[in-house]
């Protein structure tokens, strides 16, 4: 399917196909291989988190900034 294809679809055409791709996805017992430098961005990351240097926001207040 190309591009050109999608774009040519009502949006209620490209979510139901979107949605028959997610569940082909989720159903065919696979995990996806995470890319190489993902592992590299989550050590930093936790390194920040463990030092202190990360900012944390609460769920509660991450709810209220975004009004939910």
């Amino acid at each position: 399917m190309t591009t050109e294809t999608i774009q040519s679809m009502s949006l209620t055409e490209q979510v139901e196909t979107m949605e028959r791709l997610w569940d082909s996805i989720c159903h065919a017992g696979k995990e996806p291989e995470s890319p190489a430098w993902h592992e590299q961005v989550v050590l930093e990351r936790q390194q920040r988190y463990r030092s202190g240097e990360a900012e944390t926001v609460s769920l509660t207040d991450l709810k209220k900034r975004f009004g939910r």
